[in-house]
């Protein structure tokens, strides 16, 4: 059979195969035309689409306006059909500051901007952050005690507590706002607080509390005042609550509440303690205290405490440790000292007078005149002392009364009964020194002038460089030791200059002499083992009344000023 060519004739089959092929080929084309067709409408729809939703548009911009950081996010457009932002972004930060919303205006002048606000078509809104400024309340003090002491009905002369709030923008602000002052455990009636407007400066304020007293009983129990700023203008926060002030008086009646004394109102005590309600009243020295000086001849100091009975200080001074300086007395009259006079159960301790002199007519002393039964422990004096009869450089005189753990370095002068710690002693001296020189006419002692029938010297030294009398009664530790009265246990310096009518004294001296007048002989003074080991009751030990310092004398623990005592060259 011959084989037929493309161009020929084919069988039927073959015809039908290549009409079906043809077939199904425009069926594919027919497809894809109509899928690409129908695509390109499609595209063309949703453009449309997305051109009107722009055209409705609306954009809202969240700006920080001082912020620290930005809002998130810092935009938000909105399409139609929406009018209102339906979540609005987190807000800014910003360091002293609290958010307070959106505005409309940068200033906050305009309209709040919530989620919702309406937001006008076709428009770029740009609302602006809001701040409130934190406030902040700060007190001088968490707790005062004011004190009786006055010069008149009313006393505002001092600023108790000093408030200060701070965080303003402006001095106008500032102005608009008081504070709130209240009791949270009702009133006192006999005082009020009365607050005072300070300076403006840097966004803080200051107010001034001065607590106005009436009364002179002071008894009533403590108050806790609340405070906090009121009148806050717009655009400020405060979340500080109130704050706390514990007031109370020191009514002075006990040890346990003594009235304060420091260098603010010194002159108040020294008025104050004089008058029939102070002279019974107990105060406490709170810090180191300088007197002003006074001009040539004349005193910064009036003596607390006179002879009568009914006018002699009563109560109790604890310097704290602490030292008063400068304290001058120029007087022609007796009882003469800080104190003048002081009677039985009256307590004078902790203190030391640094400098100053004190100079009266009889009973005359650097720290008191006259002691009926008071008490005088740790304290010192180094200022001098001058006077006429019963003169000491810590007390001049009594008929009773201690002195213990003291000593004096000052210089002391008068004429009968004049000794360098005591003019003339009728109660007991113990564990106590005197370095100063002391001169005077009789009864003339290092430690004691005059050491009266009840009288006792204890365990203390006579360290004095020279101590002179121009009639008679002289000795290193007692001048006059009357009808042998009590004396144990005490020293003074081998090389004391001693002088009776302008020619050198020679004491005698033997082995029992601690126990007598003059003493027993050292010059181990400058070694720590002669006031710890052959003096006996001085207590060095860490809670002990003395401390030693290599290169001086004792000095007194935890009692303030410059203590530096040495031995003085004898001239």
């Amino acid at each position: 059979m011959k084989r037929t060519g493309r161009n020929q004739l084919a069988p039927p089959f073959a015809l039908l195969a290549f009409f079906w092929e043809q077939f199904a080929l425009g069926a594919l084309c027919t497809l894809v035309l109509s899928a690409a067709l129908s695509a390109c409408t499609s595209s063309s729809s949703d453009f449309d689409d997305d051109k009107d939703s722009l055209r409705g548009a609306r954009t809202v911009s969240f700006a920080k306006n001082g912020g620290d950081t930005e809002a998130v996010p810092e935009s938000i457009t909105l399409r139609p059909p929406a009018t209102t932002v339906e979540r609005l972004p987190e807000p800014p930060t910003r360091t002293g500051h609290t958010f307070a919303g959106w505005n409309t205006e940068q200033d906050g002048s305009g309209s709040p901007f919530t989620e919702q606000t309406p937001v006008t078509a076709n428009i770029l809104l740009i609302v602006y952050a809001q701040w409130d400024a934190h406030l902040d309340v700060q007190l001088s003090h968490d707790s005062i005690t004011f004190t009786p002491m006055k010069d008149g009905a009313y006393d505002e002369s001092l600023i108790h507590c000093t408030v200060t709030v701070s965080g303003f923008k402006n001095e106008a602000d500032a102005d608009r706002v008081t504070l709130e002052v209240g009791t949270t455990d009702g009133d006192n009636p006999s005082w009020f607080v009365r607050q005072q407007k300070g300076s403006f400066s840097g966004g803080t304020q200051t107010f001034a509390l001065r607590f106005v007293y009436f009364k002179t009983g002071f008894d009533e129990a403590p108050t806790t005042l609340s405070i906090q700023p009121n009148n806050i203008p717009p655009g400020y926060e405060y979340n500080g609550g109130a704050h706390t002030l514990r007031v109370a008086a020191a009514h002075g009646q006990n040890k346990n509440r003594p009235i304060p004394v420091h260098q603010g109102n010194i002159g108040h005590f020294n008025h104050y303690a004089n008058t029939p309600e102070g002279l019974g009243l107990y105060y406490q020295l709170t810090g180191n205290v300088e007197l002003t000086p006074p001009p040539v001849g004349e005193s910064n100091w009036t003596a607390i405490g006179k002879s009568a009975v009914a006018e002699r200080f009563a109560g109790g001074f604890d310097g704290g440790g602490y030292s008063i300086s400068g304290l001058v007395i120029n007087s022609s009259s007796s009882y003469q000292g800080m104190f003048g006079y002081i009677r039985e159960g009256a307590e004078i301790q902790n203190l030391g007078l640094e400098g100053g002199s004190i100079s009266g007519l009889n009973v005359v002393g650097g720290l008191v005149g006259a002691s009926s039964g008071g008490t005088v422990r740790n304290s010192y004096v180094t200022g001098s002392v001058q006077g006429g009869v019963n003169v000491g450089g810590l007390v001049g005189g009594g008929d009773g009364g201690t002195v213990h753990n003291s000593y004096v370095t000052g210089s002391v002068q008068g004429n009968t009964s004049v000794g360098g710690l005591v003019g003339a002693n009728g109660g007991t001296v113990h564990n106590s020194y005197a370095a100063g020189s002391v001169t005077g006419s009789y009864n003339v002692g290092g430690l004691v002038g005059g050491n009266l029938g009840d009288g006792a010297v204890h365990n203390s030294v006579a360290l004095n460089p020279r101590v002179a009398a121009t009639t008679n009664n002289i000795g290193r530790v007692v001048g006059l030791n009357e009808n042998e009265a009590l004396l144990s246990g005490n020293y003074a310096r081998k090389d004391m200059k001693l002088e009776l009518n302008s020619r050198p004294y020679v004491p005698t001296v033997d082995t029992a002499q601690a126990n007598k007048k003059d003493g027993a002989n050292t010059s181990e003074f400058s070694t720590r083992g002669f006031w710890t080991s052959t003096l006996s009751s001085w207590d060095f030990s860490e809670n002990g009344a003395w401390e030693w310092q290599e290169g001086f004398l004792p000095i007194l623990r935890g009692v303030g000023g410059e203590q530096r005592p040495v031995v003085k060259e004898v001239p």
